[in-house]
This record gives structure tokens, sequence and C-alpha cells, in this order.
């Protein structure tokens, strides 16, 4: 026979186990905004069934429901859709870098614009052709000084100004590897604390909603991979090296490359090359933020102001007809002497500038070699027209394109650049946008779900508590009013 006390235990474990559940719906109601928080759901089972024992017939018949109990506290999460989403985050960090740099870029060009380059450069040509007509005029000379010096300053100004946002996002590369250290120290302590609950049984689940928030974040930052250890414990790698292994967190640093006019290098701070001479590591990035970065800075703004280099070299290099220095070394100016360098010998885009002989006042206009004869013929200028025809010579990209041609396909190639990675970036934020929705849809707390919830649990601890009392009446009958023998 049974318990007296056995259905009070019943409704107990019913009080308990709805509450549970009432604990927990009101948990996700208070987080149904929390950033990463997925959904959380009570699991109630049966307990064991209690066998009335009996004679005649097999243990296993009459056994008797012992109540309910809440196993477990389930993360309502999709492991595939958060891998989907990492990997696709990666992407979009990629593009995203280089579309922010690029966007910077297109404005410093300017182009196309009255007040860009190429119109510097058309002004300059113009203002040679207009002094090849009138090469005694002082006016003229002075317009063809001021338009080289426009042009000079037009392009160590644009040059300087690449070379500013390179240096920043060489900033800003050094920023986001610490800011990615500061990640892997969180994840490291996170795995020490997940590790302690799960050893002991717990299910701490709200910690591993904080941990896969910061591998999502740190999956825009930069390529990663991840993997389950023991107790719970995830190991985060960087091509193939662990960023995080349980509860040691390696770190990542940025070393100068004087190769690379000291920019930096991302290498392992924890790892050294083992061949000879002995050096750290370098990481092995190929996505992400940090990747987008690196590339934007080393290809993209490296490969823009290789272009300008060049333009400002064809302006400025000697040789037989084919640049602006030497056409016009090959002329003579009002004096009759042989003309000089027009931009400063040597100069590239960083540094060029109307040679100083030039710019000294009334006596440097004289200097401008518009003549083709050393005699000085009045109204000669047909070495202004010489050098005014340079516009139209391919001397640019191996012979194949004039100095405009040469600064039209720089500036579309610049163009396709942004709008690739603009599309991307487009691209990869609706699609990581349908992956969250999607994922959403299994954790994410749905308030009018929960509030059917909170209902259901509440009449449930009603019950149950009903229960409890209907079993202390009985009791009280048996106690309190039942007759004592011999009474």
């Amino acid at each position: 026979m049974r318990s007296t006390f056995f259905g009070i235990q019943t409704g107990l474990r019913g009080l308990m186990a709805q509450q549970r559940a009432l604990d927990t719906t009101g948990h996700n109601i208070a987080n149904a905004n929390t950033p990463g928080y997925s959904r959380q759901v009570t699991n109630l089972t049966t307990t064991s069934p209690y066998t009335v024992p009996s004679f005649g017939r097999p243990a296993a018949a009459g056994q008797i429901g012992t109540g309910v109990a809440a196993e477990a506290v389930e993360r309502m999460r999709s492991a595939f859709l958060d891998d989907q989403i990492r990997n696709e985050s990666e992407t979009l960090g990629y593009w995203a870098a280089q579309s922010e740099t690029l966007t910077q870029v297109e404005g410093i060009l300017g182009e196309p614009s009255n007040s860009g380059l190429r119109n510097a450069l058309d002004a300059f040509w113009k203002s040679m052709q207009d002094l090849s007509l009138h090469p005694e005029s002082m006016p003229i000379r002075a317009i063809v000084r001021q338009r080289g010096v426009e042009l000079a300053d037009m392009i160590q100004h644009t040059y300087a100004q690449l070379s500013d946002t390179q240096k920043s996002v060489d900033q800003a590369i050094t920023l986001k590897v610490d800011e990615i250290n500061g990640i892997a120290r969180q994840i490291a302590d996170l795995n020490d604390q997940i590790s302690k609950a799960v050893g002991v049984g717990l299910q701490p689940n709200d910690l591993l909603d904080r941990r896969d928030l910061l591998v999502t974040k740190l999956s825009k930052m930069v390529n990663v991979s991840t993997f389950n250890g023991e107790n719970g414990a995830l190991t985060v790698n960087i091509g193939g090296i662990s960023l995080v292994a349980g509860e040691q967190a390696h770190q990542l640093t940025t070393v100068p490359n004087a190769a690379n006019n000291n920019l930096v290098d991302v290498q392992w701070a924890d790892f050294t090359n083992p061949s000879p001479p002995p050096a750290l590591l370098p990481a092995d990035v190929t996505n992400g933020e940090l990747k987008g970065m690196l590339d934007v800075r080393d290809v993209k703004l490296a490969g823009y102001m290789t272009n300008l280099n060049d333009l400002a070299t064809g302006l400025i290099a000697p040789g037989p007809a084919q640049s602006v220095n030497s056409r016009h070394q090959a002329g003579f100016d009002l004096t009759g002497a042989p003309g000089g360098v027009f931009f400063t010998a040597g100069s590239n885009a960083s540094n060029i500038t109307v040679d100083a002989a030039i710019l000294n006042g009334d006596p440097g206009l004289r200097l401008i070699a518009a003549s083709s004869t050393a005699a000085g013929v009045p109204g000669d200028g047909s070495n202004a027209l010489s050098i005014a025809q340079l516009n139209q010579a391919k001397l640019m990209n191996g012979g194949t394109a004039t100095y405009s041609e040469f600064l039209g396909a720089m500036v579309s190639n610049l163009g396709v650049d942004s709008d690739q990675a603009k599309t991307m970036e487009t691209n990869q934020t609706t699609l990581i946008d349908h992956l969250t929705k999607q994922s959403e849809s299994i954790a994410g707390v749905s308030l009018d779900e929960e509030a059917a919830n909170m209902m259901k649990f509440q009449h449930g601890y009603d019950a149950a508590a009903r229960v409890i009392t209907t079993m202390d009446e009985m009791i009280d009958v048996i106690i309190n009013r039942m007759g004592v023998v011999g009474r």
C-alpha cells in the first residue's frame, strides 16, 4: 500500500516543475531584446513510476505515476545556421573594410570633376598650346607657370592624401588586432566558467550565448574555425593555429616591416617560426575585416600610389623627347639659352614641384623654353607646341596610353574596385539578414508565445497547488476527524 503522503509528494513535484517552467518563461521575456540571447525551454518529463507490491501478479503491473520533474533547461539554437552566419560574416567583413576605404579614395581623387587631377593636367597642356601661339607673352608664360604649379601641387597633394589613408588603415589594423585579442581573452574566460559549470552537471545557457555572440563578432573580423572540446570548452583557430584553446588565449601582434615602408605585418606573439633566424610566426589571415584592411592597404592603395608615381615620372623623367622635362630641355628660352628642367629633376609624386629657377618671379618666366631655335627667333613657339603635343603621345603604360588615358584608366579601375566592394557588401548583408531571420525563428523570443506559455504553466501551478490542498484536507480528516479507539 502506498504512503498516505504519496499524493502530497506528487503535487509538490508538479508545483516545483511548473514553477521552474514559469521561471524560464520569465527569463525569456526579460531577454526578448538581449543581443545574442537564445530562447530557453524547460523540458518536463515524468518521474520514475512506483510499482505497488502485491501477491499473485507480476511486479510490473500496478505502477503508479510519481509526478513530473524539470529534467533540463534547453537552449534553442541551430549550430548549422550559426556556422553559416559566421562563414558569411567573414566575407562581409572583408568587403565592408574595402568599401569603406575605397569610398574615401574616390573622394580624394574627386573624379570626374572640374577641380580634379585630370582637369589640372588638361589645363597644363592647354596653357602650353596657348604659349606656342604667343611665345613672347609674359602673361601667358605666367599662366603656364601657374598651371604647372597647380598640376604639381595636385599630384603631390593627392599622393599625400593616399599615403595618409594608407597610414590610417595601417593604424586601424593595429587597433583591429588589439580588438581581436580582447575578444579572445573574453572567450577564454567564458570557456573557464563554462567548463566549471558543465563539470558539476549544470547547463550554462547564458554563458554559451555570450560566447557564441563573441565568436560571431570575431568571425566578421578574421577567418576563424571552431571546435568543441571537453566540458564545453571551445577552441578557436586562425589558419590552423589556436587563438583560444580552452582557458588559454594566444595573442596576435603587429610588427613594422622595413621592406614595406614600416607598415605593420600581423604575426603571432606566442609562436615563432623555427626556420633560422627565429622570428615571430606570420598569421594566416585569409578573410574578414583584417584581411580586407591588409589588401586595401598593400594592393589597392599601394597600386594607386604607384600609378601616381608613374604619372609624375612620365612628366619628369629624362629621355629623348619622352617627357615634359626632356622636351623643355631640348628648347631655348627668351635669352637664347638652352632650357632647363621644368619640373624638379629626380622628384616623384610625393615631392614634384616646378623648378625653383622658373618660380623666381619675372626672370623665371623668361626661362620657359618655348622656342626650338637658339637664336630666339621672334614668334617661335614650336617647342611649347612640342610639349603640348605630349598630351596625344602614347608614352605611358609601356607606350599604350597617353597621360590622360593613363589617368582615366586609374580612375576607372578605382570605380570598378569600389563598385565591386559595395555590391559584394550589399549582397553579403542581404544573405546574412536572411540567415539571421532563419536563426531567430528558432532562437528568437516570441512574446506572444511566451505569454501563452506563462498562462499554461500558471494554470499547471494552480492545479498542482490544488492537489496539495486536497491531500492536506484528506490527511486532516484522517488525523483530526476519525475517532479514537475506546473513546
